[in-house]
């Protein structure tokens, strides 16, 4: 695969940063995931996703299968990834994907989209509707904004 990411130098200032194992992971994940939304069978990986086992990652980056798993456990719980098993498998998602890969201007701001999402079927479940008003949804995203 050819093509380059992004890596913002804010990354200095990451929880992980000096976790070699997990920096090491999460900078290959990034490398790794697709950049454009494609299909395997009846499975699709979105942008900012990639599918993997542990003994591929280990294969790919040398790292050892604990270091592996220490740093996946540490990456999900800093909310840095999600992951979906697909059979024997891993959908691995890198939940501020499009934010790191955008540029990062005064004017232009990202959106945690996952949040998003949470936020309007949190909505929706409490106050059982199927369509949130304009402003509500405007209050939302913007709760979901980062810089």
């Amino acid at each position: 695969m050819a093509g380059w990411i992004k890596l913002q130098r804010e990354i200095r200032q990451w929880k992980y940063y000096t976790d070699l194992a997990t920096k090491s992971l999460f900078i290959h994940l990034l490398i790794s995931a697709a950049y454009e939304d494609y299909k395997i069978g009846e499975v699709t990986v979105h942008t900012g996703s990639y599918i993997t086992s542990i003994r591929q990652l280990e294969k790919e980056t040398g790292l050892s299968m604990q270091n592996i798993r220490t740093s996946i456990k540490k990456l999900e719980k800093n909310n840095d990834i999600t992951i979906t098993k697909i059979k024997n498998k891993s959908l691995i998602t890198i939940t501020k994907y499009t934010g790191y890969q955008q540029e990062k201007t005064s004017a232009s701001k990202q959106y945690d989209m996952k949040k998003y999402n949470t936020l309007t079927e949190k909505y929706k479940k409490e106050h059982n509707v199927t369509d949130i008003p304009l402003k509500t949804l405007k209050d939302i995203f913007q709760q979901c904004t980062y810089n």
